[in-house]
């Protein structure tokens, strides 16, 4: 389908208002992570800000926090892998399961700070452990139901504070975002060492 043909996704020319989806380049998967909790944080916003009850804005707001938090581990584990010089195994950023996901990206973190302490750690372990509980597999907020019928969020807490929500959502976006501006660091700083190395010279 050409853009000629869109007609919801559409550019109007205006360059200040468009979208440049190649404009991010390489942080593209930070950006699309970031763009996830930004979007969540304006809903709560305004929530605060208008009149009218917030019920209705749980399910995208919780879904927008979950799926930040789910590619922010990823890219973690992807800049992890980098910084280790060694095969990402293909199946590591698979899936929606953020224990598992958590304990990969933690693997990562310690690698690059192996004196690190695991209780800077806690408010990141403490969203994986809630969101792990009400939303295993990142569709609890979706959907009302799941592919068989059963009510989702029979056990999450029947009266929950969105701005509460997003004020713990912070803390872990100031968290892993700076692992990842550290592991960045560290990588931007080992690739300009091993470019300064002398050509590697092959003998018979």
């Amino acid at each position: 389908m050409s853009n000629d043909t869109l007609k919801f996704f559409r550019p109007t020319g205006d360059y200040t208002t468009d979208v440049h989806l190649d404009w991010l380049g390489a942080y593209t998967r930070s950006g699309m992570a970031e763009g996830f909790k930004a979007a969540a944080d304006r809903i709560v916003d305004s929530c605060e800000e208008n009149a009218g009850h917030p019920d209705v804005f749980l399910y995208p707001v919780a879904f927008l926090y979950r799926h930040y938090l789910e590619l922010q581990l990823k890219n973690i584990i992807l800049i992890g892998a980098e910084l280790a010089e060694e095969g990402l195994d293909p199946k590591a950023t698979w899936g929606h399961d953020l224990k598992k996901l958590w304990a990969t990206a933690k693997k990562a973190v310690f690698n690059v700070w192996p004196g690190g302490d695991p209780n800077e750690l806690k408010v990141a372990d403490v969203a994986v452990a809630e969101f792990s509980v009400l939303d295993f597999d990142g569709q609890c907020f979706r959907y009302f139901e799941d592919a068989k019928g059963n009510t989702n969020l029979k056990n999450a807490p029947r009266i929950i504070c969105l701005g509460n929500l997003q004020s713990e959502m912070n803390a872990v976006f100031d968290l892993l975002t700076g692992i990842e501006t550290g592991m960045r660091d560290c990588l931007s700083t080992w690739r300009e060492e091993r470019a300064s190395y002398p050509p590697r010279i092959e003998t018979n």
